[in-house]
C-alpha cells in the first residue's frame, strides 16, 4: 500500500513539473517580442523594392521591433508584401533569436512599351505586365508604334493580348543572345504588325516583318553583319529587310 501511495506521490510530482513547464514556456513565448528586422531584397541590380519602403510598410503592419511576435500574422504579411506589382515572391519568418526576417526576390523587365496614348508599362520576364515607376528606370528593350492596351489591374499579364504576346515572345528572344542583347536597342511595331528594330550600332534599321521565324531571320542578320557589313561598313545601307523567306534586300543610304 505505501509503494503505491508513493508510486502515485511521483506521478503526480512528474505532472506538476509538466504543468508548471508548460506554463512558463507558454508565458516566456507570450512575451516574447521581435527583437529586430532582417530584410533581403534579392537582385541588387534592380532597384524598384528597397529595404527602407519594405521596412515602413512593416512599421504599418506592427511587425516592427518590439511588437509581440504572438500578433504578428506571417501569412497576412507575406501576401501583402507580395501585393506590391515589382515583387514576385517573398518569404517571411522568424528565427530563433526573434528577429522578423524578409526575403523578397523583384520581378525582372525585359522590356518597355509606349502605348499610342503615351503610357508606358514593362513586360517582365514572367509575363506580367506593370506600369513604369517615375523614380526608377530599368534599362531595357523599347517599344513603340501601334501598341494599344489598357490594364485591367496594376500588375496585369500579358495573356492572350496578341501585340503584347508578339512583344514578350520577341524580347525573350533577344534576351538569350548577348550580342543580340547589345545590339538591339528599340522595335517599333506599325498597325499590320510588322515590326522594324533600330540597332545600336550602324546608321541603318532592320525590318523582320511580322514576329515569326525569329531564329532564321536573326541567323542571316548575323551572317550578313559578318560577311556584308564587316566590307563595305555599318552605315553602308539605310534599311536591312530580312522580311521575306531566304532573301535579304538592303536600301543604301
Amino acid at each position: 500500500m505505501l509503494k503505491k501511495i508513493k508510486k502515485i506521490a511521483v506521478i503526480l510530482g512528474v505532472l506538476t513539473a509538466i504543468i508548471v513547464l508548460l506554463s512558463a514556456v507558454s508565458i516566456e513565448r507570450n512575451e516574447k517580442v521581435v527583437n529586430g528586422l532582417i530584410i533581403n531584397v534579392l537582385d541588387t541590380s534592380l532597384f524598384f523594392v528597397n529595404g527602407e519602403d519594405t521596412k515602413e510598410l512593416l512599421t504599418d503592419l506592427g511587425c516592427d521591433s518590439g511588437a509581440n511576435i504572438n500578433d504578428i500574422n506571417i501569412a497576412n504579411v507575406e501576401r501583402i508584401l507580395g501585393n506590391t506589382p515589382f515583387v514576385q515572391s517573398v518569404n517571411v519568418y522568424i528565427d530563433i533569436s526573434g528577429k522578423l526576417n524578409v526575403k523578397l526576390k523583384q520581378r525582372r523587365p525585359i522590356l518597355r512599351f509606349f502605348t499610342e496614348d503615351k503610357m508606358s508599362y514593362y513586360i517582365t520576364e514572367d509575363g506580367m505586365v506593370i506600369r513604369t515607376q517615375d523614380d526608377y528606370t530599368s534599362r531595357v528593350l523599347i517599344a513603340t508604334g501601334a501598341i494599344d492596351y489598357t490594364p485591367a489591374t496594376s500588375l496585369d499579364s500579358v495573356g492572350e493580348n496578341t501585340v503584347l504576346k508578339n512583344l514578350f515572345d520577341f524580347a525573350r528572344f533577344i534576351q538569350k543572345d548577348e550580342f543580340w542583347r547589345s545590339q538591339i536597342a528599340q522595335i517599333d511595331v506599325d498597325e499590320n504588325g510588322v515590326t522594324t528594330c533600330v540597332p545600336q550600332v550602324g546608321n541603318h534599321l532592320i525590318k523582320i516583318g511580322k514576329m515569326e521565324r525569329l531564329e532564321e531571320k536573326f541567323e542571316n542578320l548575323s551572317l550578313f553583319y559578318k560577311d556584308g557589313l564587316s566590307k563595305t561598313g555599318w552605315n553602308e545601307y539605310s534599311m536591312i529587310n530580312l522580311m521575306y523567306e531566304g532573301q535579304i534586300i538592303c536600301n543604301k543610304q
